[in-house]
Formats: structure tokens, sequence, C-alpha cells
């Protein structure tokens, strides 16, 4: 009874008239084209906002292009790198023939914004066989539509969309194509896209294998699955024991990714086998299981109901999972989920399908029901992962890419490079002028007759921006262009300076900060300060390139007057608490640091200092901060050689850190996708609400509003907390320590000395009528005898130790409420 009413379901499925498929089939297309847009956009304005890279854009794009032009598969521009190359060829990398038909493209428009298009649309038209496969499995189009909106949802198939461009990308669709042709019975497109699917990548076979054996096994279809299984194993075979051996000249140099397991394909298959607890020591770690919750979350662990089908994603995932290389271990970023989607999204629908075929067993009639309750399940989780992980604008970190005219500058420059010459360009400028011979990485330089680089988006790493100098010092190249940061370099080239017009990417004609904040820096042992913060910018949405941390600040400093020293400005992270924890390498310092130092600004300008690069994995912190520094000489953790903040006006609050060297930015939490939120913090000028109320004010003018205390009954040993609430007066005030000591009936049993805020919040910092909450950690002595206590505040000159009076002429003010001591 149950095949035959799944079997009618399908068939109404397939006989259903226009008017009842119509709006689905609206709504898929919908879907498919609302995606195939986003997705365009997003991904070549990425490229025109040259967040593209060598790696694979630019090397893919070189490769392509010479394909086209007789040269199959011919590149360079892995020269130089870690994992040398014996031959200029892709094959010595990937065995990925459907390049070949890739190629004929370029005929017709010879761009790599051609593959970023070709990728997009072929990866949302994945979500066709999705729809299919659901409606008829589920006997419900609207299923169908949702499963299909749950595909185009999925953080990893996007962030593949977004990472430059693999061919392996295009196996996601293509394997799904495949599967539901098989399980409709249309062999000849089963072998079309399954042969289609192999070409994209080496490892691919493996899954198209599990894929043949399945539809020889479940499907019933003996020929046509073995047939296949069995070109798929002679195809994985062919591309890693022949093909890249033969241009390698060796294995493939990724297997170095496993070197800890075992030692090339023999070597990970003897591991395997002989030494499991080693594999599984690998596979079973907190990282890899972290990485399958959220793998299968984004289907709400429906994948996990069909193993069978989910097994066509596990020669992807196993390598995945066993490799050492840390971007193989993100589920949302990159490419290497996209050739597990067809397991994954498979096994969600087929997992689905199981499921309400059990209730419809156990319950006739509720079937309809269940349907309804798993499909919402899973795109409700696929919606809740999506608002956390994804990249549309449906996700709360969702930031686009902007094309500037920085980035329309250099594509001129890019331009004016003759298309025959060779060429070496940095990473995110290589894409930009990939379509020739030669083409190399930056630094690698090799016999390349142009250098193409731009210094406002490159840091300094391995000191190359002094081997740009040597270069043009000894005239071995010459200056073609310099222009808002960029240097296009000629060899031989006649030599001349370097134009005052390459400096303007330092410099910003009309500043207007996101965050408006003046903060002056004095150097030691002066006492007129030289640089002064007018304000920052800062972005924090999702990006698929993002290594380390998606923060980038954008600081806006002037000059106060002529330096004749370079300050080296840096960034440190602070732990919830405000104590350092990390701080920037200024030795690879942003270009403008190095070549528009502060011994070169001008009194008329404002310097726009962009700091992105830093090495901080800030999504393992549930709360942090970001603090900036301004340093004499190249040691970031010399206190003493920092130049001290003062907070002249700010409405955002920013406390001191470090000893007061260090100027707090921005405070953050993390969010369930690992994503930074910002905790504004705003200077108040309203009370807060305050268990204690009590009234006080100094002759400086400031007024103490009232406290808190906590806990009302405290133990000889722990710490009494008291938080005391000021207000500033009309003028600003000197700096001064607050005291709080803790009287009992034989004298003082606790004291605490500080600054406001610790330290972070001087007096001198604050604005007029500024309500100030300043935290006091009061500690109880351990032989404190129990009875009523009372608290005194006041404060003194941290030089002189001398009390400020109150305005009554007393040292000190008596808490009205009081603490019990004693168990």
């Amino acid at each position: 009874m149950r095949e035959r009413r799944i079997t009618q379901d399908v068939a109404a499925i397939h006989e259903s008239p226009l008017r009842h498929t119509l709006p689905y089939t609206l709504a898929v297309w919908a879907l498919v084209l609302a995606y195939a847009g986003l997705f365009t956009w997003l991904s070549v304005t990425r490229h025109r906002a040259f967040m593209t890279n060598a790696f694979d854009l630019g090397n893919v794009d070189q490769a392509v292009w010479n394909t086209a032009h007789g040269r199959p598969l011919a590149f360079t521009n892995w020269r130089g790198v870690d994992l040398d190359l014996a031959t200029d060829n892709r094959m010595a990398m990937h065995f990925e023939p459907i390049y070949f038909l890739i190629a004929p493209i370029y005929w017709v428009w010879s761009s790599p914004e051609a593959l970023l298009v070709l990728q997009t649309v072929v990866l949302a038209l994945g979500a066709w066989p999705v729809y299919w496969l659901a409606a008829e499995k589920l006997g419900r189009r609207w299923a169908g539509v949702a499963f299909a909106a749950v595909y185009l949802l999925l953080p990893g198939l996007e962030a593949a969309n977004l990472w430059e461009f693999h061919a392996v990308s295009l196996a996601a669709p293509l394997l799904l194509f495949a599967f539901y042709y098989a399980q409709r019975g249309r062999m000849g497109l089963f072998w079309l896209f399954a042969i289609l699917g192999m070409a994209t990548k080496e490892e691919v076979p493996l899954a198209v294998l599990l894929m043949g054996l399945y539809v020889a096994w479940r499907l019933r279809r003996p020929r046509h699955g073995l047939a296949v299984a069995g070109v798929a194993l002679a195809w994985f075979a062919l591309a890693v024991g022949v093909v890249i051996p033969y241009f390698e000249g060796d294995r493939s140099p990724y297997l170095r990714y496993y070197g800890d397991i075992g030692d090339g394909p023999l070597g990970l298959a003897r591991a395997i086998i002989l030494r499991p607890d080693v594999v599984l020591g690998a596979l079973l770690t907190s990282r890899n299981l972290a990485y399958l919750r959220d793998l299968f979350f984004q289907v709400g662990f429906l994948s996990l109901l069909h193993p069978i089908t989910l097994s066509f994603a596990l020669p992807d995932l196993a390598i995945n999972l066993l490799s050492d290389h840390e971007p193989m271990h993100f589920v949302q970023k990159y490419h290497y989920v996209a050739p597990m989607v067809p397991g994954l999204m498979i096994s969600a629908v087929l997992g689905s399908a199981w499921l309400c075929d059990r209730v419809g067993c156990r319950w006739p009639g509720r079937r309809p029901i269940a349907v309804a309750a798993v499909t919402t399940w899973a795109l409700a989780a696929a919606l809740f992962y999506h608002y956390y992980h994804g990249y549309t604008p449906l996700a709360r970190a969702f930031e686009p890419y902007r094309v500037t005219e920085h980035h329309r500058l250099g594509e001129e420059i890019a331009r004016q490079i003759p298309p025959d010459v060779s060429v070496s360009a940095q990473p995110n400028l290589n894409p930009h002028v990939s379509q020739r011979r030669v083409l190399y990485r930056f630094p690698y330089v090799g016999d390349a007759e142009y250098i193409f680089v731009d210094v406002s988006s490159l840091a300094n790493k391995r000191n190359m921006f002094a081997d740009i100098e040597a270069m043009i010092r000894k005239g071995e190249f010459g200056i073609v262009r310099a222009e808002d940061g960029y240097l296009l370099l000629k060899r031989g080239a006649p030599p001349r300076p370097i134009p005052d017009r390459f400096y303007d990417f330092a410099r910003v004609a009309d500043p207007q900060p996101q965050y408006n904040a003046v903060v002056e820096f004095t150097p030691p042992g002066s006492d007129e300060p030289a640089l002064r913060l007018i304000g920052f910018d800062l972005l924090d949405g999702r990006h698929t390139e993002m290594p380390q941390t998606p923060l980038r600040f954008f600081l806006y400093f002037q000059a106060l007057r002529p330096m004749d020293e370079d300050y080296a400005i840096a960034l440190y992270l602070l732990d919830g608490e405000g104590q350092v924890i990390g701080g920037m390498d200024l030795e690879e310092r942003p270009g403008v640091q190095y070549w528009y130092p502060t011994s070169r600004w001008r009194l008329d300008e404002t310097i726009k200092l962009e700091i992105s690069d830093m090495p901080w994995w800030t999504a393992q912190y549930p709360e942090y901060r970001v603090a900036l520094g301004v340093v004499r000489g190249m040691d970031p953790w010399d206190v003493g050689a920092r130049l001290r903040p003062r907070v002249v006006d700010s409405r955002l609050l920013m406390p001191l850190a470090s000893e007061g060297t260090l100027v707090e930015l921005m405070a953050f939490r993390t969010d369930l996708g690992g994503m930074p939120v910002r905790v504004e913090r705003w200077r108040r000028f309203r009370p807060p609400r305050m268990r204690y109320s009590q009234s006080a004010q100094w002759q400086n003018g400031v007024q103490l509003l009232g406290y808190d205390l906590e806990p009302a009954r405290v133990k000889p040993g722990e710490v009494l907390k008291v938080t005391l609430y000021w207000k500033a007066g009309d003028t600003p005030s000197p700096d001064y320590t607050v005291f709080v000591h803790l009287v009992g009936p034989d004298g003082l049993r606790g004291q605490h000395d500080s600054p406001p805020g610790g330290g972070g919040l001087p007096m001198s910092g604050w604005l007029p009528g500024e309500v100030v909450t300043d935290v006091h950690s009061v500690p109880v002595a351990p032989d404190a005898p129990e009875g009523e206590y009372w608290l005194a505040v006041g404060m003194y000159d941290p030089a002189t130790v001398v009390r400020l009076p109150l305005v009554d002429g007393a040292d000190h003010v008596r808490l009205e409420q009081t603490v019990r001591v004693g168990e």
C-alpha cells in the first residue's frame, strides 16, 4: 500500500496540469534567478574591487586563456610559491578536463568575469534537480520549492561561489543532475552529467563511483550503475596515478597535507588498514566534530537519516577532515564543501522522505502532516544557519563589496600593460593581467618585463617593500606609472623619482569618519602632542576570503607638528576585561606606514590608514576589544616607547588600557556564527538606575551621584564590588586617583585605589556633565572581625598623595549604606 501510494504521488506530480505546476515552476525560477542575479553581482563586484587573487582566479584564467589560444592548460603564476610545480601546466596540480569545454567561451567573451558568471549560473541551476527530487519523494511540489531554497541558502555553496573560480564547485549541480536522472531512469543524461562532474577534479570520480554502486543496487540498474562505477574508478586511477605524476614528475603536491598520516596514496591506504587508531585520532578531533555539526546543521541533520546517499560526500569529507591544511576545515569559507553538496542534499531529501514514510506507516493519513513538519524544520534550520553564516542580505553579517575610484584607476593601469609582455603582479592584481603567456605572482619576479603592485593594499611581508625600492634604486626597473599607491615598473626603463601623486592613497581630502573621535598622542619625554586621531571607520561583515578576523579599521590621522621620527601605528587585541592579549606584527605593517611614514606628513593633510590584516582568530573569544597604540620604534610590546593617548572629544566611550598607553576603539562580542557584534559604548549624560543615591561634590567639580554594592553581606577574604557613579563638572579636571576604604570596628579592613575605570577613564578626559561608571573591587581582610562596616570614598593627587577636599572641606565622604562582614 505504501509503495502504491508513493507511486501515485509521483505520478500525480508528473501528470499535474499546467495550472497546478506553473506557480511552483515560477517559484523555483524566481529563486534561481534571484540567486544568479545576486551572486553574479557579488562575485563580479568582488573581482572589480580587487578582492580576487592569483590563487585561484588568476591561474585558472591564465590556463583557460592559454587553452583557448592553443596552449592546453598552460600557466606560469605558480612559480616561486611554496607548492612549486615541475611543469607550467595545471594538470600538475589537478586533473580538470572540463576546462577544455569552458575554453571556447573565451572565443566570445575573454574575461575572468566570464568564469565568475558561468560558475554562478551553473550553481544556481542546481536548485532544479533538488526541487524535482524533493517534489517527487515527498509528494508535494511546495516541499520541492522549500528544499530548492535550502540548497541555495547553503553558506558552503555560496562561499564556493564567491571564492574565486574552481572547477570542482561545478560538481555540486552536475552530480545533483546526474543522480536525479538516474533515479528517473534517464541513463543517457545520468552518464552525461556523471562524466561532466568527474571532469571537474580528480577526487570527484570517487563520489561518482559510490553513486554508480547505488544506482546498480538500490535503483536496480546494474548494467549502467556498475559501468559508471568502473569508469569512475579507472578515471580516478588514471588522474591520480598517471596524469598528475606525469606533469608533476611525482605525486600530487597536495599529498603533503596528509604527511602526518601516511606518505603518498599507498601510505594513506596502509594507514587506514594498519593504523586505524591514527586515522580515527585525526578524524575525531574537536575541530572536526564542530565541522560535522555545522555541515549537517544546514539541512537540519536530515542527511543522517539516509546514510547510503550521504556516502556520496564521504570521499571529500575524509579529504577535508584528514588534511592539515587549515582552509579545508571551514564549512562556510572557501570552496572545499562544494563537492559534498550533492551527498548532503540528496540524503537530506531522501532522509526526509524516509521519515515521512515511517510516520505514514505508523499513523495512516498523517504523512502530509509529516511532510509539512519536516519541510518546515529543514527550511527553518537552513534559514537559522544562513542568518549567522550566509552571504546574502538575509544574513546578519552581510556586507557587499565596494568598487572605488582607486579600483577603477587600477583597471586603467592594468589595461596599459602590453598583452604580449611577461608580468609579475601581486596576488589581488594578478587576475586583472592574467590573460598572457607569462605571468608571475609577486614577489616572485623571474624574467618578468613588468612589475605591477599596489602598496595601498599590500602588507610588508618578507620585507618586500624594501625589495621594490632596491629594484628601483639599482636601476633594474624604472617607473612607468606611479599613482595613488600603484606602481607599474618596467625592466630597463629610465630612472625617475616617485611623483607626489603616488602618495595620494594615503591622503583624504574630505574626511568623514563613521565614528568621530579626537585623540591626541604625545611622545615619551614630551609634553607636546605629535599626532591626532580624528576618527575611524569600521567594517566587520562576512567575506569568504577572511583568514582570521573580519575586522577592518580605517583610521584618520593628522600631524599636529612637524615630526622627524617615524612612529608605528598598531592595533591591539584586548580580552573582555581590557587586558592585552594580542598585537600587530609591525614588520608586516600596511603600505601607508612604509611609503608615507609620519616624518613625511604635512600639517595640512589628513592621512587614512587601513589596518585589516590582523593575526588574531577573534571567533575564539566570546568578548574582546580592539585598542589603538602609537609606538616609537618597531616593538609593539615596548610600553615605554608608546605615545601617551588623551581622549579630547568623543561621544563614543574610549577607555585607556595597558597603563594608559592604548586607547580602546571598540568592544565586541562573538555571535553564533563566529562573527563580531559591535558593543558600542556611548558616553552617558543621564544617571543610570542605581541602588543607592547619595550626593557629594569635590572641589574639582566632580560629583558623586550614588553607588551599588555587591554583595550586601561579605565574608572575610572575599571581594566587595563597589560601583560608583560620578558626574563631571563644567570644566575639565586634573587626573585624580579614587580610593574606597572599608572601615570596621577596629579600623581599615579593605582598600582599593585606582583612577576611574581602572585607569581607563581618567578625569581629564571627561566631558562636561558626563556620567561615569567606576567599578572598584575591595578585598576584605581575611582576619576581618564580624560586624557592620562603612565605606569611605575620596580622591587624591597621584603625584603627591594629597587628598582633594570636598566643597564642605572634608577629605572623604562616608557612604550611607553599611556592609555586613561575617559568615
